[in-house]
């Protein structure tokens, strides 16, 4: 499967600059390792447990992650459910835009573009909740977006079951629907739920 930016225009229209090979956030991928090795684990790939070889690395260009599994698929999501992901890019710009205006810089760093593209958006708005609500297009699929991204061989339909996994894993029933999620964000996130007007 590969995402060709043509393709993000005819899906995604005027926020396809918010996406990165269709994705909302960070593109690098996950890692698995091996336990007992000299590595840190950071967020998306592990590095030399020393800072100073990973700096003498990093500058000599030999930092890079792999080998790669074609085969494999780790389901990473960038917000379980919409209201997930509204409130995790409301936390990045609330987080990051007094910073930026204080600095007059004119993007947000250590991001990615799209995600740049996306807390940009926010900031020109003010955090308004109808760009809020704009936003939620990128991870709303319509079924035109849907038959579009089968065209370009774009749609990876995954079926996913944890309640399942955690009854085979864990022997216990778990419940992970997405009303129960959103409960549990209303309950430790109301008063920013309702002040940004956020589904909920």
């Amino acid at each position: 499967m590969l995402f060709r930016p043509a393709g993000e225009r005819k899906v995604y229209g005027e926020l396809a600059p918010m996406v990165t090979r269709g994705l909302t956030g960070h593109v690098a991928g996950k890692s698995f390792v091996r336990t007992g090795q000299d590595l840190r684990i950071r967020i998306h790939f592990p590095v030399p447990l020393s800072e100073k070889e990973e700096a003498l690395r990093k500058a000599g260009g030999d930092l890079v992650p792999g080998p790669y599994l074609d085969e494999s698929w780790l389901v990473h999501f960038d917000g379980m459910t919409p209201l997930h992901w509204q409130l995790k890019l409301l936390r990045y710009y609330l987080s990051y835009a007094p910073q930026l205006k204080a600095e007059g810089r004119t993007g947000f760093l250590q991001r990615t573009p799209a995600r740049s593209a996306q807390l940009m958006a926010l900031y020109e708005s003010s955090g308004d909740p109808a760009e809020l609500a704009r936003l939620l297009r990128l991870i709303r699929l319509t079924p035109e977006m849907v038959a579009e991204l089968e065209q370009i061989d774009g749609f990876l339909d995954l079926s996913l079951d944890p309640t399942a996994s955690a009854r085979n894993r864990a022997g216990r029933n778990m419940t992970f629907s997405a009303a129960n999620f959103d409960a549990v964000l209303r309950a430790r996130h109301g008063e920013l739920i309702r002040e940004y007007g956020l589904l909920g």
